[in-house]
């Protein structure tokens, strides 16, 4: 069983704070995920398993990144490197499903990846942004919830 999908399509990339961005074809779920410094804000947190537009934007005064792992870990539970600022994305209990780095200032960007049923966790793992509270928590099941 393969716990974590990593099918990503990119779509393209657009830079600067424009709002032209394409719809998601019917039918395909889609997820607007905030950067701000020191909060990831979800349009949703939880979703139906299958293909999944993202749509990043990064709100913050400063470069950000972007990591989606699946996990069956609570947020205190999850482990962290050798330095104590950043999780081990390495690590056997994070699953990686997305990592986009290098996310600049009022850019946007536009990712497809297949979700399966879980618990992720959407996060910044630059240098003490994730322990700046700088996450979220996503859950994926066939009976999505609206809250």
């Amino acid at each position: 069983m393969v716990l974590g999908l990593v099918a990503v399509t990119i779509l393209g990339a657009s830079c600067g704070s424009g709002s032209g961005s394409a719809s998601a074809p019917a039918g395909r779920p889609t997820l607007d995920i905030e950067l701000r410094d020191f909060a990831v804000r979800l349009d949703r947190i939880h979703l139906r398993p299958g293909r999944t537009e993202i749509n990043i934007e990064n709100l913050g005064p400063t470069m950000h990144e972007l990591v989606i792992s699946r996990t069956r870990l609570a947020i205190p539970e999850l482990p962290m490197d050798g330095s104590g600022i950043r999780l081990d994305e390495g690590a056997s209990s994070l699953k990686p499903v997305l990592d986009i780095s290098d996310v600049d200032r009022l850019e946007r960007r536009r990712r497809v990846v297949d979700l399966s049923p879980g618990h992720y966790v959407v996060f910044c793992n630059i240098p003490g942004h994730f322990l700046g509270r700088m996450y979220a928590e996503l859950n994926v099941s066939p009976a999505e919830r609206t809250a």
